[in-house]
């Protein structure tokens, strides 16, 4: 339907060139195909030709934002605002520019002027939840996210994120409702499920349910290497020792490099779980790894296979490449997995 459009608006402007608003429509067409160059300029001849152009500043905006070229989308929707200063949706549109930007104060100054104007979107709660969460300050955001539930009670999103707002607060029991309902009005979504499980996991203490939920969220989406390290613990909690590895294993083999876990920001579903840093969570993972490996004779292949795993965790790319070759030499049973972990280290640290 956009190449239809795109050759409409062509055929337009070839009979009035000096017709902006039919630039700025293509623009918009390039703009839902992805094409953000050719959009921006398209809105650049629009503006050209009116300088006025509330709408083009804005769609531009969009264009530079979702190129994340933040700085320019922001004085494109100033434009805007200084041309209409009652457009709700630039505020919202700037407000997200400067929430990608970090600038969370601004951006929840932009929210509220958007809230000002059109009390009634729940988005723009939403959002600001957001943005008051950046800033930890949960009981703003839990405010927002259920003003914007009052508006919307049907958006599974909301719930989700006011339970992680909830979990910040170490406020367990409603956290563990908010994931039930997420769960209640979208069952597909894997992360629902996962944070859940870290509830009973974490806080109740109930692994045998905990392992149903990441059972789960492994199920939905099984290339998420948090789920099995999630269960892993569940397992290891459990004394279930066999089964938890199997998990690292399946995490590591998927994620190979534990800084990539660490430094991902997924607020109350990651290594923050048991602490902060990581690192904890990373040398329990790395103690067991250790007690299985003690207890296998060198001349075993699964002696080398789970060193080369422990390496991983330790982020030793060289000494687990070279554990994983002497246990496919030594005949380790399963060599999928090795052809695996060694295909994730192909061209790391040589």
């Amino acid at each position: 339907m956009n190449d239809q459009t795109i050759q409409e608006l062509d055929e337009a402007i070839r009979l009035n060139p000096e017709n902006a608003f039919a630039y700025r429509r293509r623009g918009d067409a390039y703009k839902k195909k992805g094409e953000y160059d050719k959009a921006i300029a398209d809105y650049d001849e629009a503006i050209r030709l009116n300088p006025e152009y509330t709408t083009a500043y804005n769609d531009r905006g969009i264009a530079y934002r979702r190129k994340d070229e933040y700085d320019k989308a922001i004085t494109d929707y100033s434009k805007a605002i200084e041309l209409d200063p009652k457009d709700a949706t630039v505020y919202y549109n700037r407000a997200i520019a400067y929430r990608r930007k970090g600038e969370y104060d601004k951006a929840i100054t932009d929210y509220s002027k958007a809230i000002e104007l059109d009390p009634k979107d729940a988005t723009v709660y939403y959002n600001r939840a957001i943005a008051y969460g950046k800033k930890e300050e949960y009981d703003k955001a839990i405010t927002d996210y259920s003003k914007a539930i009052q508006l919307d009670p049907k958006d599974a999103t909301v719930y989700y994120n006011r339970a992680i707002a909830y979990k910040d607060k170490e406020e367990s029991d409603k956290s563990f409702a908010d994931f039930d309902k997420a769960i209640e009005l979208d069952p597909e979504d894997a992360r629902a499920f996962n944070s859940r499980g870290t509830i009973y996991h974490y806080y109740k203490g109930e692994y045998d349910q905990a392992i149903i939920d990441y059972d789960k969220a492994i199920s939905l989406d099984p290339k998420e290497a948090l789920f099995y390290i999630n269960r892993g613990y569940a397992y290891d909690n459990k004394g279930e020792y066999v089964k938890a590895i199997e998990d690292y294993d399946n995490a590591v083999r998927l994620c190979p490099y534990r800084t990539e876990w660490i430094d991902r920001n997924f607020r109350g579903w990651i290594f923050s779980e048991v602490d902060n840093s990581g690192r904890k969570s990373v040398d329990e993972v790395i103690a067991r790894l250790n007690s299985k490996i003690s207890n296998l004779p060198e001349s075993n292949a699964d002696h080398f296979y789970y060193t080369g795993v422990n390496a991983l965790f330790r982020s030793d790319g060289i000494s687990a490449k070279r554990a994983f070759q002497i246990a496919l030499r030594k005949g380790y049973h399963d060599q999928d997995k090795i052809e695996q972990h060694l295909a994730n280290l192909k061209g790391k640290n040589d």
